[in-house]
């Protein structure tokens, strides 16, 4: 059970009991003789969930206007939970839940270092984990129920945490692109790692979700393999590199020779857009199904708590 927080126009702080588990979507209904300060907009974390020591994002789905306040929250595991945010001395805030963990890439670094190799299923079930999360913020709507076409931009190990409870974060949406009137990055820019960007988004063309779902693809690539799959000396070799990318299959890499695991990974980094998964969801089922059938014994909680 999850205590939703909301202030009213009045600066009263009125609270919402909800029971959801993460992944599912509840139905809130709000009396409000008392009119909200602001109504929390679809995609909005104008909501925060808590619950004791592990607290998760719950999201604004959907917004029904009337009598009573309705609103669509999806509980997402896999992203760092808002406790608050407001105006302070005019500068705008934000309270985020403190991740107790490492990145992704600390972790990839380490194991490396002792001239190890992440186990496969753990590379599968951060790609079915991240890939779930990418999914909720893909999906994200406005008020009108109209797509926000949001995209992260930035999916790379750095962003990725392990938590000391086992579990996965995908961090920083800092430099997300949301296709919304006075939202959309100005054309031409490139933000985000070189290292982990398709073409499409090298060349300043359009980018959309299959952007992230190629990041996440190479992300899973280098946890296979150990090796970052587009590399150089500096910026412009890598640039050189990811503009027309020629990457090998994991499993000539170092990587797992496992049924459905190559094709995983190249359909994920496909150079065309059209080629790739057309959702991180489908991203996200497929490395869980691979994870369940290949890996059917590992205990990625386990893993990450050792």
């Amino acid at each position: 059970v999850y205590s939703i927080r909301f202030r009213t126009s009045d600066g009263t702080t009125l609270l919402q009991p909800v029971t959801t588990e993460p992944g599912e979507t509840a139905t809130l209904t709000f009396a409000t003789p008392v009119p909200l300060a602001s109504a929390p907009a679809a995609g909005d974390l104008a909501m925060f969930g808590e619950a004791g020591a592990e607290s998760v994002a719950l999201i604004v789905r959907t917004i029904e206007p009337g009598p009573d306040l309705t609103a669509r929250i999806a509980c997402v595991d896999a992203a760092p939970a808002v406790h608050d945010a407001g105006i302070y001395n005019g500068t705008n805030y934000i309270v985020m839940e403190f991740v107790r963990g490492e990145s992704l890439r600390h972790i990839a670094a380490a194991v490396i270092a002792d001239a190890e190799q992440l186990p496969a299923a753990f590379a599968l079930e951060v790609v079915h984990q991240v890939g779930l999360a990418l999914d909720y913020a893909h999906n994200l709507t406005d008020l009108s129920g109209n797509s926000l076409d949001l995209v992260h931009r930035d999916v790379a190990p750095s962003n990725i945490m392990l938590t000391d409870q086992g579990g996965v974060k995908l961090l920083d949406f800092g430099i997300a692109k949301v296709a919304a009137a006075g939202q959309v990055t100005d054309a031409g820019i490139v933000k985000g790692k070189f290292a982990y960007m398709p073409p499409e988004q090298l060349k300043g063309g359009t980018i959309d979700r299959r952007t992230d779902i190629y990041a996440l693809g190479l992300v899973c690539w280098e946890l296979l393999t150990g090796k970052r799959a587009l590399s150089g000396e500096s910026d412009i070799d890598v640039i050189r590199a990811a503009m027309q990318p020629d990457i090998p299959k994991p499993s000539t890499q170092g990587g797992p020779d496992e049924e459905g695991v190559d094709d995983l990974v190249m359909k994920a980094i496909a150079p065309n857009p059209e080629d790739r998964f057309s959702t991180a969801r489908e991203l996200a089922e497929k490395a869980g199904r691979l994870r369940s059938e290949l890996y059917p014994e590992f205990n990625f909680s386990e893993q990450v708590r050792g």
